[in-house]
């Protein structure tokens, strides 16, 4: 099933995207104690481009806001009884950092993870399987809200080891499966060592995320090869949202730029790269008011490319999706880029 264009979000107006973005920063400056200094006489914004002039905001500004005000910090706009969803950040980086969602917000992420799925295909013809823990993580409960949004069932695999997951790909006849990449390919080896090949023949597209991989080819051929399926990439951070979502033509990923405006930058300097280069990845999301992130370094590395994709898919392209972590990053000859052989194969 090729994705249905009407979920593929057109790319809204510079003037749209503007007044988006000026409203969330006087909501933000108004009602969050975090962002009020750091906004403070800097606001409206006149163009995009002055974005610039905000500070960025790093994972450890926000995690020094809690230890300082436990257990929720101060960037909250709302009081505390109208957030009904609390995640957590997985904490391989530093310390955990405790994310909150009112009811709009939550409904922000499964509109934004319906439209990763609908541009993958999924849709209600689907029995899409999570083979997540379903731990504190959000993507695992924003990706099963997702492909209910999308229109499919959804199944669980939480809580089973891979035989048993396996064995209920081949009962419900699952039609797609979401997992990290790394975990992709290690389901497909479990499969071929205990002969339950058969239990993938139903899987039509395989949809990974929370590493890199599922856009570098060698790792996309494998898994596409090891399932006789269609390899799909999408990113999204618990802190800012669901920002890339996959292209079925071109593969690697598409930012998100109707819900988000995101910048490539030099992860020192905070100076745009030119085309063609590596920077770190910088998101504003437009529609998440109760937990408001503005300028949020990722951490992950991307090429700027500034062509659309073969397809002319809305929002620029990252034919190779995340790249690796800008903690990985090296100068060269005053350029930063990704040590050759890092992070090449996470499989």
């Amino acid at each position: 099933m090729a994705a249905d264009p009407q979920l593929v979000p057109a790319p809204p107006s510079e003037a749209d995207r503007l007044a988006r973005l000026n409203a969330l920063l006087e909501h933000a400056g108004e009602h969050s104690p975090f962002q009020r200094e750091r906004l403070r006489g800097r606001l409206p914004l006149r163009r995009l481009a002055d974005l610039r002039d905000l500070p960025r905001t790093a994972k450890q500004d926000l995690v020094d806001d809690q230890a300082a005000h436990p257990p929720f910090g101060t960037n909250l706009t709302a009081p505390l009884e109208r957030y009904t969803h609390l995640h957590q950040t997985s904490g391989t980086t530093g310390m955990t950092l405790r994310v909150l969602d009112t009811p709009e917000d939550w409904a922000w992420w499964r509109r934004g993870l319906g439209a990763v799925f609908g541009a993958a295909g999924v849709g209600p013809a689907d029995r899409v399987a999570l083979a997540y823990s379903f731990g504190p993580y959000i993507q695992f409960w924003a990706s099963y809200e997702g492909a209910q949004e999308a229109g499919a069932m959804v199944i669980a695999l939480g809580g089973m080891d891979s035989l048993q997951r396996l064995a209920t790909l081949r009962e419900y006849e699952a039609t797609t499966l979401l997992c990290t990449p790394t975990y992709a390919v290690h389901l497909a080896k479990v499969a071929e060592q205990h002969d339950l090949t058969d239990a993938m023949r139903s899987v039509q597209r395989v949809v990974c995320t929370g590493e890199p991989g599922a856009s570098i080819p060698s790792v996309r051929r494998r898994i596409q090869l090891g399932w006789g399926a269609r390899c799909f990439d999408h990113a999204g951070l618990s802190e800012v949202g669901p920002f890339g979502y996959p292209c079925d033509v071109a593969g690697g990923m598409h930012l998100g730029e109707d819900e988000f405006v995101a910048e490539v930058l030099h992860c020192e300097s905070g100076e745009p790269v030119p085309d063609g280069a590596h920077g770190e990845l910088v998101v504003t999301a437009l529609g998440r008011t109760g937990f408001p992130v503005v300028r949020y370094r990722t951490g992950d590395v991307v090429e700027c490319h500034a062509g659309q994709c073969p397809a002319g898919h809305p929002g620029r392209w990252l034919p190779q999706g995340i790249l690796g972590r800008s903690d990985d990053m090296v100068v060269i000859r005053g350029d930063e880029r990704l040590p050759v052989g890092g992070r090449a194969d996470p499989a």
